[in-house]
């Protein structure tokens, strides 16, 4: 047998190992972790509720402005209303009139941001976080209230903020529709160390009629 026939061969029998390393190095690059179920990162596969994630490129690409178009449009199972300007988000065909989205907890960064005294959530620009921040929505389906407290009826959504190394530097942002609304938004992070420890900042403030 020549060189160049064992050399052949050997590709052949190697051929459908390295489409299996492929294959199996493009899933586990694809597979979401979250950890707004169990409050430990997990696959979604894995965690004991229906979750979808929804990243920052989504947001970007679909050119999605606010909460509440994001979980409208990209979340699995979850559907948002804005009645007389009040948006209202229901889960798995429950929409409930008026509760101000207090079944929903809304969490960013672990946070609760539910209103203590009738647990309405705010998912426009009342939820304070600009989307240029925002790095990642989770949405998790079912009642939490075991590990987060009553608000959790429908679900949980968790807003994760970027990093300052992921924001880093200065970033404008100018928007306008015609004769109806407008934004404008300075943006910045930077990552920098204090009395020996590292130390990161990021900030963002808009203006929005």
């Amino acid at each position: 047998m020549t060189r160049g026939a064992r050399l052949l061969g050997l590709l052949a029998l190697l051929g459908p190992r390295l489409a299996q390393a492929d294959a199996g190095l493009d899933a586990l690059l694809e597979t979401n972790v979250v950890s707004t179920a169990s409050r430990q990162a997990e696959t979604s596969s894995e965690a004991p509720a229906t979750s979808s994630t929804i990243s920052s490129d989504e947001l970007r690409r679909y050119g999605i402005r606010t909460l509440d178009e994001a979980l409208n449009f990209l979340s699995l199972g979850v559907v948002s209303t804005n009645p007389l300007h009040a948006v209202e988000v229901g889960a798995r065909g429950v929409l409930l009139t008026a509760d101000y989205g207090n079944h929903m907890m809304v969490l960013v960064n672990g946070h609760l941001l539910n209103e203590q005294w009738n647990g309405t959530a705010y998912y426009e620009r009342g939820l304070g976080v600009p989307i240029e921040l925002i790095d990642r929505i989770e949405v998790t389906l079912g009642p939490g209230s075991v590990l987060y407290g009553s608000n959790a009826m429908l679900g949980v959504i968790q807003v994760f903020t970027k990093s300052a190394r992921d924001y880093k530097g200065l970033h404008l942002v100018g928007e306008a529709e015609l004769l109806t609304s407008g934004r404008l938004a300075v943006g910045f992070g930077h990552e920098t160390t204090l009395l020996g420890r590292p130390v990161e900042i990021t900030t963002q403030l808009e203006y929005f009629r």
